[in-house]
């Protein structure tokens, strides 16, 4: 990946961040209950998840990407947080839509929620793919990247609390 695929994954998880953090399933209901789990603990389920990415998309080269960063689910560093992580994946650009359309497939099999797909690029070879983890709820987006060497690969979890 390139320098210029970090602005697009940056709009994308802001994007996706200010979508799923409110404890709200409607602007007028009263807040949730947000689950109670250390930081640390998603921080090693949303690394685990990504980590099973490569191989289910087919790549033989490790996934590269920062560490799982913690952020605060709200404008206070006390209340829930979430957790992200963004990756990229090694994949040749004519295999991006066969190895999507494959884990869509695993996905829906899986009990995936929310799996959706979408082919694009001039080319014809570039897609998208994201869902929702049945385990963890763990939100998943897959994109090809700019220029597609690979994929752009974010994962963030829903809002938790520390206790």
């Amino acid at each position: 990946m390139t320098t210029r695929t970090l602005p697009l994954l940056c709009a994308l998880l802001v994007l996706l961040v200010g979508a799923g953090c409110s404890g709200k399933d409607s602007p007028g209901e009263k807040e949730s209950t947000v689950p109670v789990r250390s930081p640390e603990v998603v921080q090693n389920a949303v690394a685990a998840l990504a980590e099973t990415l490569p191989a289910a998309l087919g790549s033989t080269g490790p996934l590269s990407g920062n560490a799982p960063r913690v952020t605060p689910c709200a404008d206070t560093e006390s209340g829930p947080f979430y957790v992200q992580g963004a990756y990229q994946v090694v994949l040749p650009e004519e295999r991006h839509r066969p190895a999507l359309t494959r884990l869509r497939d695993r996905w829906i099999a899986a009990g995936w929620t929310k799996v959706a797909y979408r082919p694009f690029g001039a080319a014809g070879t570039r897609a998208e793919l994201s869902g929702i983890s049945p385990d963890e709820h763990f939100d998943v987006r897959i994109t090809s990247g700019t220029p597609p060497r690979g994929f752009a690969v974010i994962v963030i979890s829903p809002c938790f609390s520390a206790g």
